[in-house]
């Protein structure tokens, strides 16, 4: 029986390589642009600052090969369909780890491990149109255009509105400190230079940051 990916596309049918390489870098990247819109969620006294979205990001990114190996041993034994299920439940578990590891709580916790099985979900489903519309004679890069058409919209709905109101006055609101640039989230105390380290924002006398 050969493995299955996802929702039943054949990993040979779009390549090894394609699959081996542009896949997790694509889902890397829609991995930390759901990190990035929660940094302003979380539940702690100062948002979480771009090295900890990156380490969160490569977190959940390095739990990718448990989730595959899971589904296609399954998969092997018990059918495809076994095999999603297994990877499902693998990938709900990782989300459930990563929003704690974010301090995420209560709703916005909800939201974000939801948010990030709605991302897989949507991978999976371009995946396979790509892998059954793909001609064995064709390059596998053929089957892009029709993947990222379908992904496209599956995760615009999602990820532009939580990206858009990802510094809003609401959210910002919760991080009013002196010892928190309100730019970047980047922590001040100690910092008696005048501008954020991070991101060059200028720094008010007392501590608090102000635009450039």
């Amino acid at each position: 029986m050969i493995p299955t990916l996802a929702h039943g596309a054949v990993l040979v049918d779009l390549g090894f390589w394609f699959v081996l390489a542009f896949v997790p870098i694509a889902k890397a990247a829609l991995y930390w642009l759901l990190v990035w819109a929660f940094r302003y969620r979380v539940s702690s006294v100062r948002p979480a600052q771009p090295r900890r979205v990156v380490a969160v990001t490569g977190l959940r990114g390095a739990v990718g090969p448990l989730v595959l190996l899971a589904g296609w041993a399954t998969a092997s034994v018990e059918g495809g369909v076994a095999g999603y299920l297994v990877m499902s439940v693998v990938r709900l578990v990782a989300w459930v780890f990563v929003g704690s590891v974010m301090r995420l709580r209560g709703m916005r916790y909800v939201g974000f491990v939801l948010s990030g099985m709605w991302i897989d979900l949507s991978a999976d489903i371009a995946i396979y149109a790509a892998a059954g519309r793909h001609d064995p004679s064709s390059t596998v890069l053929a089957s892009v255009p029709l993947g990222l058409l379908i992904a496209a919209p599956l995760l615009g709905v999602l990820l532009v509105p939580l990206c858009l109101s990802s510094k809003s006055s609401a959210l910002l609101a919760r991080f009013q400190s002196d010892r928190v640039c309100r730019k970047c989230g980047y922590d001040l105390t100690g910092n008696v230079t005048g501008v954020c380290p991070e991101c060059g924002t200028a720094i008010k006398a007392e501590g608090a940051s102000e635009k450039a």
